[in-house]
């Protein structure tokens, strides 16, 4: 794996996956929020570097996820997120444990940030399907989660708030924000003419991260969404001298009724 952590990647993925509603104007646009376009990250030194030109590439990937979302409405009369599309939000409650009661031996690596203060706080979460328009739940895909916590500011950023944002594949197919950038490209005018643009090499890599999330990570809809384990793609800094990466795993009793095999929304 590359040493980075590749924050513009998360920071995308987490704009597209959240539950919170997009502002749009009286054409029905979408119009992206001054917060959205400022990263709200610090990098770590030691894991993460910026890639030369990235703020370009984050700013093509916001592009063409509008121009995707903007081709739905002319398609079909709608906007979509562009990704992760069809999904279903729930409330839950996050307890951040008290490590010390059970391994203080490791309580100094992980009593960090939000993690500090043993509490509990609510959780908005959605779990979705990655692909950019409604399918049956039958369809092969990559399944998600995200969610986020409600927090006293001291422990998270002035929003009061943190996001996380996981899928049921165990690393990002997409290498890095250039190779995001690339992928939406070639998403919406085809590898041809995108080769044209961007040149055979960097073609043939957002052409295998297509091809490794196409036939490697997706998966026909079998578990319900909170039966699955899902993990953070991309690692992201702890404190100053780890780098972690973040999973879901649901708890033995977790209810759930059994799916029917033909309805098209079974995973909720």
């Amino acid at each position: 794996m590359a040493k980075r952590s590749f924050s513009s990647v998360a920071w995308s993925s987490l704009l597209l996956l959240s539950c919170s509603s997009i502002p749009v104007n009286d054409s029905g646009s979408r119009k992206p929020s001054a917060n959205e376009l400022a990263p709200a990250y610090a990098l770590n030194s030691r894991f993460e570097a910026l890639l030369p030109n990235e703020e370009q590439y984050v700013a093509q990937i916001r592009d063409g996820i509008l121009a995707i979302q903007e081709k739905e409405h002319a398609d079909h009369g709608k906007y979509l997120r562009g990704t992760h599309s069809k999904g279903t939000c729930v409330l839950g409650n996050m307890e951040i444990y008290d490590v010390e009661n059970s391994a203080p031996s490791v309580a100094a690596r992980i009593k960090k940030g939000i993690f500090s203060v043993p509490g509990q706080y609510t959780a908005d979460v959605r779990f979705a399907n990655a692909d950019g328009k409604i399918n049956p739940d039958d369809q092969k895909d990559v399944r998600a989660v995200s969610f986020s916590l409600r927090m006293p500011e001291e422990l998270s950023n002035a929003s009061g708030r943190m996001d996380f944002a996981m899928n049921n594949a165990t690393t990002f197919p997409i290498n890095d924000a250039q190779v995001f950038a690339d992928v939406l490209r070639t998403a919406l005018v085809g590898p041809v003419k995108s080769a044209k643009e961007i040149g055979i090499w960097r073609e043939k890599r957002a052409l295998g991260g297509i091809v490794n999330g196409k036939l490697i990570q997706e998966q026909p809809g079998r578990i319900p969404y909170q039966k699955i384990r899902y993990w953070s793609t991309v690692p992201f800094s702890l404190g100053d001298d780890e780098a972690v990466k973040y999973s879901l795993k649901p708890c033995a009793g977790n209810h759930a009724e059994k799916l029917g095999s033909d309805d098209p929304d079974k995973l909720r």
